[in-house]
């Protein structure tokens, strides 16, 4: 993922921190998008199979924005501007990896930010998201908890914890320390908000059982039901079947597992309609994934 960080900094300072946190986030103003008026279907192809998907809501939104100028990235994700409080505005960013782009502009916005990620200590990336945080003098703002997403609140000990395709290294590495990973309550419960504005996560596969638990649970389905949570946006992984270059690991499902694994994803999909979410916006991501925005509309 490519990194993208700060605003108005000059070009020496680059260095200082990391050459790759600067010079290609330019501008906290963002464009306005539109969408296609031609949605061409309610399918993504992969593997040569149909996945469904929600068909877009062209309605849905009045104001997309995309608040990384230019073209869709990694780090770029659209919002529906016109959804967002004028005050008072709740976003969490789950997946930092090392492109914390869109967290530093919703904070730039007026946004209380939240970021979660486990991950950053297995792949050396810690002291670069905590100087990318410090550099963009956003503290009061913006606030890292090591902490991930997931369908189960539990500690996972040294290696154990639950594999997802892609994962760290397509499913090929685990964890190295224990990882703190949380349900949609348990998130709730530990930050005490009763509102989420904004919520993007890109989590390499765990979108699954953190939505999948998210919907199952009583409470927290009555809390999306109701708008708790504004928008949702999220990068989709379809699993691909065993063997394929990027799913060697020997954890990875085999193929009548695969295919049950992805029709459940599509009925995740399917109830996130069911709860009040309309499709807004969507944007293909490789060969393999696709960013998706969803906008609370009942």
């Amino acid at each position: 993922i490519a990194i993208a960080l700060v605003v108005f900094v000059w070009p020496r300072l680059c260095s200082a921190i990391a050459a790759s946190l600067c010079g290609l986030w330019s501008s906290v103003s963002g464009d306005y998008i539109s969408l296609n008026t031609e949605d061409d279907g309610a399918f993504i192809a992969f593997e040569g199979r149909n996945m469904s998907i929600p068909l877009l809501n062209l309605g849905a939104c009045k104001q997309l924005r995309n608040y990384l100028e230019g073209s869709f990235r990694e780090g770029s994700w659209v919002v529906c501007q016109s959804m967002l409080p004028s005050s008072g505005c709740v976003a969490y960013g789950a997946g930092a990896r090392s492109d914390i782009s869109f967290d530093v502009a919703l904070a730039r916005q007026g946004c209380e930010v939240h970021i979660f990620d486990p991950t950053l200590k297995v792949q050396g990336l810690d002291g670069q998201v905590s100087a990318a945080v410090s550099w963009a003098k956003l503290t009061s703002k913006l606030a890292f908890h090591d902490v991930g997403l997931g369908g189960e609140d539990k500690v996972y000990e040294l290696g154990q914890a639950p594999y997802a395709w892609p994962g760290v290294g397509f499913g090929t590495v685990t964890n190295e320390h224990p990882w703190t990973l949380k349900t949609l309550s348990g998130i709730l419960q530990m930050l005490g908000n009763k509102r989420i504005d904004v919520f993007k996560f890109d989590v390499e596969g765990a979108e699954w059982p953190f939505l999948e638990q998210a919907l199952g649970d009583p409470w927290t389905r009555e809390f999306l039901k109701s708008g708790g949570v504004r928008q949702l946006m999220t990068e989709i992984h379809f699993w691909p079947y065993r063997n394929n270059e990027t799913a060697t690991s020997p954890k990875h499902p085999h193929g009548t597992e695969v295919d049950s694994l992805n029709g459940k994803f599509q009925r995740v999909l399917a109830e996130l309609e069911d709860v009040g979410f309309r499709l807004a916006w969507r944007e293909p991501n490789g060969d393999c994934c696709l960013n998706v925005g969803f906008v609370w509309k009942p």
